[in-house]
């Protein structure tokens, strides 16, 4: 068994495969229990089964396969019932997502019942209790006839019986998106979203009823929104302060935010989580992301174990993963990642503070041949800076490279991070230079950075993009004739406008999932967004078909399907709902017409995404193919 935690490393002599990128082998989650004395382990095998593995902190020689799944399927998370008893959630292509339950001997292996599906009411797993039991805690969603939220309730199922117990839901607020539970596993936050107002709500020990504490405009800069809940009066929430997202606590017993923020980093909003212990009561930490992860500890304890790794590992950042009973713990888990090097997993002792390798997410990577990357910060052409990662060839001194702009979806999520990226570091070994701009309208860079981006597909967001190559090429390291643009799904919309746009700077393109009608996205009854989306959130961030149409229009890349000119491969999943493929199959139909350098590839059992491991290879490889005949 002790061979299933072996990880080889790829010869620094050949070109790493695509398979060492975006192959499935290699350990794919992480749990330690609550007590620490076990980790478990969701690992696919180089025959591409999927195993989960229990091991033993205080003696990790002792290890036990507890629960398997066929090479098809795949096990993207799991988690700890109680300190005898795993979770681990399943995704079966094609099927849908089911979760597993076993003790951590392999007895009592089954799948969980008591979850809904359907187009009325969903439900899944949400989390686990914290008092030792066999339940779990599922949320149910229910929706109305257009898709809209009604409401959520959170129920506890029993993995023993199988047994569902709903909490009390009678006095809830409506639309409840989202819950924040007390250390007794009592739902005490609610957090609500309806008609374009957001909402916080408070379940007081005291009065018994949800009182509302902040309500805003969910695209407004003011208000505040809960994080994690401490005690009976201590609230962590976030709040935007001299124009970025910053830390607080909140004081829920007299309703009053602390004077000063816990996290205050410049240019950078808040983004993170806290490191809580059960028995403690009290946050030990904060795990922070900026422009790479960072940990800032506010226990003496786990600041000393922090630096004790750092010190063995210096050249990775290493963040450390608690159970719930942290302090009391024999053994912490943690990662050490790198831009070079991907995930690795280790357990540290804290008897005799010595360090044991799990083994890595991607085992046939070699660190050696992987890019570095770097975080930087251009100047659009109206004067906003715009963050950007920058990732070059291994071992490649010159400059003047054949350049690939990746663009990420969302789009106003954050894109990168400086920690190993399997896109851009697969680019990179075939001899790009990669740059990831973090274009205006993606959060993490403070409001303005945000704001910026309402109303901007195709404007300025684009420009964004179009301003990060012409910065690269004043560098000196991207050469103005070869540069590519590539992009998924909110990215291959930016890729089709950057060949419309400005195709004497980007002279190929791939695309994935790409919108190619504004007007349908935010008026079609086909794709997969609810009316309050549509009414609320998309005509803020996108426009308003009433009032914005010639916009909308003129940034709609089917309408201008005559100006792609330059080779084009573009994917599509013929299930998708976002963007349901019919537009993009016509536009496709268009260019041809004047332009036979298009590639189309349509996969029939995909979604709004690759789920399917094969098809993720196949993409690739003809995106590998595609680049080296059109910039090398």
């Amino acid at each position: 068994m002790l061979a299933c935690l072996v990880e080889t490393a790829a010869s620094s002599d050949s070109l790493p495969t695509l398979n060492s990128f975006f192959g499935k082998e290699g350990i794919v989650s992480v749990s330690i229990s609550p007590s620490g004395q076990h980790v478990a382990i969701s690992q696919r095998q180089k025959d591409g089964n999927n195993i989960v593995v229990i091991v033993d902190t205080v003696d990790p020689t002792h290890l036990k396969v507890v629960a398997g799944e066929a090479a098809e399927n795949s096990i993207p998370s799991l988690g700890w019932v109680n300190d005898n008893r795993i979770y681990y959630n399943i995704i079966k292509p094609d099927v849908g997502g089911y979760v597993g339950v076993a003790n951590i001997d392999g007895s009592y292996q089954r799948l969980l019942n008591g979850f809904k599906h359907g187009t009325s009411a969903s439900s899944g797993l949400w989390g686990t209790m914290h008092d030792g039991s066999d339940n779990v805690i599922a949320q149910t969603s229910s929706y109305d006839r257009l898709g809209d939220l009604l409401k959520t309730h959170l129920y506890k199922i029993d993995t023993s019986t199988q047994a569902t117990t709903d909490w009390d839901e009678g006095l809830q607020p409506k639309h409840v998106i989202g819950w924040l539970l007390d250390r007794h596993d009592v739902p005490r936050i609610a957090i609500a979203k309806f008609e374009g107002k957001c909402s916080m709500w408070y379940l007081s020990e005291s009065s018994g009823k949800w009182d509302l504490l902040d309500q805003n405009e969910c695209f407004d800069s003011h208000g505040f929104w809960p994080v994690f809940l401490e005690s009976e009066n201590n609230l962590y929430v976030t709040k935007i302060d001299d124009g970025f997202t910053k830390l607080y606590l909140y004081d829920l017993k007299n309703r009053k935010l602390a004077d000063q923020p816990v996290t205050d980093i410049k240019g950078f909003d808040f983004s993170g989580y806290l490191q809580y212990d059960q028995n403690a009561g009290r946050v030990l930490g904060v795990h922070v992301f900026t422009d790479a992860k960072s940990t800032v500890w506010f226990d003496p304890a786990l600041k000393e174990i922090q630096q004790n790794i750092d010190k063995r590992l210096p050249a990775t950042t290493n963040t450390i993963y608690c159970g719930a009973n942290c302090l009391a713990s024999p053994a912490v888990l943690f990662e050490s990642v790198s831009d070079k090097q991907p995930k690795k997993f280790y357990i540290y002792r804290k008897s005799d503070k010595s360090i044991v390798g799990l083994g890595s997410s991607r085992p046939g990577i070699d660190p050696n041949q992987m890019g570095q990357r770097e975080f930087y910060r251009y100047k659009a052409r109206d004067g906003m800076e715009i963050p950007v990662y920058v990732t070059r060839p291994a071992g490649v001194t010159q400059d003047n490279l054949p350049t690939v702009v990746i663009v990420h979806g969302g789009p106003w999520n954050r894109g990168a991070s400086w920690e190993w990226d399997s896109e851009a570091q697969f680019l990179a070994s075939r001899g790009y230079l990669v740059i990831e701009p973090e274009f205006r309208g993606g959060k993490g860079f403070g409001f303005a950075h945000y704001r910026a981006g309402f109303r901007q597909w195709g404007l300025a967001m684009q420009d964004d993009l179009t301003d990060a190559a012409v910065w690269a090429t004043s560098k000196g390291w991207a050469d103005p004739k070869r540069i590519g643009i590539l992009g998924g799904h909110y990215g291959g919309y930016a890729v089709l406008m950057g060949l419309i746009k400005t195709p004497a700077i980007f002279r190929c393109g791939v695309a994935f999932a790409a919108e190619t009608d504004l007007n349908e996205m935010l008026d079609s009854p086909i794709n997969d967004s609810s009316t309050d989306q549509k009414q609320y959130d998309l005509k803020t961030l996108i426009g308003d078909p009433a009032t914005d149409q010639a916009m909308l229009k003129e940034n709609s890349p089917l309408l201008h399907a005559d100006l792609v000119k330059n080779p084009l491969l573009i994917a599509h999943g013929a299930q998708d709902r976002t963007f349901p493929i019919r537009n993009t199959s016509g536009m496709v139909s268009k260019i041809r017409e004047h332009n036979p350098n298009v590639e189309w590839i349509v996969y029939p059992n995909e979604a709004h995404g690759i789920e399917h491991n094969e098809n993720l290879i196949d993409f690739y490889q003809h995106v590998e193919t595609f680049l080296e005949k059109n910039l090398k």
